[in-house]
């Protein structure tokens, strides 16, 4: 084998070396582009089970505390009906109260 052959063979080897270094990195970086899409796209789904559960709390929260408001109001009108003297004979008494519905 001659010099240049020998050359030539070389150049081929660290060419092929280059390319198989070259398409390792590429499919690396598809690796870990794929990952990464798969956890923003778990990240973009927990997200949304994370802010249902927050309204889902937050509503009975606030459910509770509507009913507070409802029954003092209630008993408040109550109060200003008999003071007024407005309320009547055999009405029924619990036509203005809210019940607890849970």
């Amino acid at each position: 084998m001659t010099e240049e052959e020998k050359e030539l063979l070389l150049q081929q080897k660290v060419l092929a070396e280059e390319e198989m270094k070259k398409k390792k990195e590429a499919m690396l970086i598809k690796d870990l582009t794929d990952k990464m899409e798969s956890e923003e796209q778990t990240t973009a789904l927990n997200d949304l089970k994370l802010i249902e559960r927050w309204r889902l709390v937050f509503r009975k929260v606030r459910a509770k505390e509507l009913r507070g408001d409802i029954a003092v109001l209630s008993q408040t009108f109550e109060r200003v009906l008999d003071h007024k003297g407005h309320r009547h004979q055999g009405e029924d008494e619990h036509c203005w109260r809210f019940t607890n519905s849970d």
